[in-house]
């Protein structure tokens, strides 16, 4: 499961403005110049929201979120697979549970 890494302080959000270019920050957290170059001052906190936002756009976040498809992808396999070995045992109860209906029907038809 895809989990928010811990994130805060200034630090991330100086990594992230690096990354991704101030202008775009500001365009996807939809806030003013002046409130990123607060946060970046630490004039103010910088929120939790827009870190997770940010990161997810960098390198880092996309890296993790393919990683994470990845894995989930193979476990996911590795379900079908067993699930598929399963299947000719599932075919030969059906076949017995057939036999066993023409038996017990003599003179009734089964839908």
């Amino acid at each position: 499961m895809l989990k928010p890494p811990k994130l805060g302080g200034v630090e991330h959000l100086r990594l992230f403005v690096n990354q991704l270019s101030f202008d775009r920050c500001c365009t996807v957290l939809d806030v003013h110049p002046a409130t990123l170059r607060r946060w970046l001052r630490e004039a103010a906190p910088v929120p939790q929201a827009a870190l997770q936002a940010l990161y997810w756009l960098t390198d880092y976040g996309f890296s993790d979120a393919c990683s994470e498809a990845h894995w989930s992808h193979q476990s996911t396999l590795a379900k079908v697979r067993v699930l598929e070995s399963m299947v000719p045992g599932l075919v030969d109860l059906r076949r017995m549970d057939a036999a066993n209906r023409s038996r017990l029907s003599v003179g009734i038809r089964l839908a």
